[in-house]
């Protein structure tokens, strides 16, 4: 795609925007980075989107509306980048990022995500309290964890192209998202068995989702605790 300086450049841009610098340079030591596709790795996969966001933003003016979701980015940016989060794409006022062992264990990795979903959670506290000021009305998050394969690299064409995943994973984690409530983190069987018994569970219950014969049982968790 390009090469040289260039190349170190393109992958230096493509990263930066959306993660820290410290995985920006583990990524960008990777072959697969500077190339269109990209190879099957295991990673937790995060969907995080803002309950019942349709009539708050019809209720405000297209100003206030751009100001309220540009305040809530960029808290849960802060958050993603702080965990070591791989923004993928914002969708709408969804956030869709994963978290990359990078050849490591996946268990380290997916405590990380599931403690910077609950960060981010957190930070949702200061996102109303700023809308106070403001006269904006609160906003609840719903989280949706999950870890699977996935194919991870360069996605697009020679001259538009974005890092990022795609699999049937990621389709399963946005799901995932749509059974938690506002100001819940939801997460997957497969990541329950990641950060077990570090985690208190708050409500487990099963649900059927669509692509999945046979339910499937998800864990609202309350908190991480010390091993």
């Amino acid at each position: 795609m390009v090469t040289g300086l260039k190349e170190r450049d393109f992958i230096s841009n493509t990263f930066g925007r959306y993660v820290d610098q410290e995985i920006a340079q583990k990524l960008m030591s990777r072959p697969e980075a500077s190339r269109l596709g990209g190879e099957k790795r295991q990673v937790v996969i995060m969907f995080s989107d803002i309950r019942g966001f349709t009539p708050i933003a019809e209720a405000l003016s297209p100003e206030a509306t751009i100001e309220l979701v540009n305040g809530y980015f960029s808290r849960m940016v802060e958050v993603l980048r702080r965990h070591h989060g791989i923004i993928v794409d914002f969708l709408g006022d969804a956030i869709l990022a994963f978290f990359d062992p990078l050849d490591g264990p996946l268990a380290p990795v997916g405590r990380e995500a599931l403690q910077c979903a609950l960060s981010m959670q957190q930070a949702m506290l200061g996102v109303n309290l700023a809308g106070i000021g403001q006269k904006l009305p609160p906003l609840h998050m719903g989280i949706g964890l999950h870890a699977g394969e996935v194919v991870v690299g360069n996605i697009g064409s020679e001259t538009r192209a974005k890092y990022g995943i795609v699999g049937s994973a990621v389709n399963l984690a946005h799901r995932i998202q749509a059974q938690a409530r506002g100001g819940e983190v939801v997460i997957s069987a497969a990541v329950y068995r990641l950060v077990q018994p570090e985690v208190r569970i708050t409500r487990e219950f099963e649900v059927r989702l669509k692509g999945i014969q046979d339910p499937v049982t998800l864990y609202a968790v309350g908190q991480l605790t010390t091993s």
